[in-house]
């Protein structure tokens, strides 16, 4: 499975980061996503 920055799975993993709820470490090791909110997180 491919995640692009524009994926609103990667926009909701990015936003729960930044709000503190969750961490890197919480988001699922699928496909490209943790790249992908990663890419979010540091744009």
């Amino acid at each position: 499975m491919t995640f692009t920055t524009d994926s609103s799975i990667a926009k909701s993993y990015a936003v729960l980061i930044l709000a503190g709820k969750y961490t890197m470490d919480d988001v699922p090791n699928v496909g490209n996503l943790r790249e992908v909110v990663e890419q979010i997180l540091t744009s």
